[in-house]
């Protein structure tokens, strides 16, 4: 009985899932967290510079369990704070760092960024490619 529950649970191991986050137009989403949440857990990928990602799991070797996951993006904003115009002098005519806070803009349609509203949901058998397509605000 042992044996049939370790042959169907892979023993505790996970499996490799990524993928690619892109806009409608094909152009990738280049900043940000992919997360995969269930009740107990929540794992996240890196979004690189080409929109790919990759889910390792609790540790690189690990990979993610096999079931049901509520997806969603973290993350995907670009600060709003900038340097802005020539640089202030103090009185030895060093220049000061002058930042401006604004508020981080979003790239992606907020809707995406809560595991209740994204409406993304992905089921983890084996190696997984879960490829998401995002809108912008």
């Amino acid at each position: 009985m042992v044996l049939v529950f370790l042959a169907l649970t892979g023993c505790g191991k996970g499996f490799p899932v990524g993928g690619k986050v892109t806009f409608p137009d094909g152009s990738p989403l280049t900043v940000g967290y992919v997360c995969f949440e269930t009740p107990t857990m929540t794992l996240t990928g890196t979004i690189n510079s080409s929109g790919e990602y990759k889910i390792s799991g609790a540790s690189p070797e690990e990979g993610v369990p096999a079931g049901e996951y509520q997806v969603y993006i973290a993350g995907a904003v670009k600060s709003g704070s900038e340097n802005s115009g020539p640089p202030e002098l103090d009185s030895d005519g060093n220049a000061l760092v002058r930042t401006i806070d604004k508020p981080d803009i979003p790239l992606i349609h907020p809707k995406y960024t809560t595991k209740s509203s994204s409406g993304l949901q992905c089921e983890v058998k084996g190696k997984t490619t879960f490829n998401i397509e995002v809108t912008k605000p």
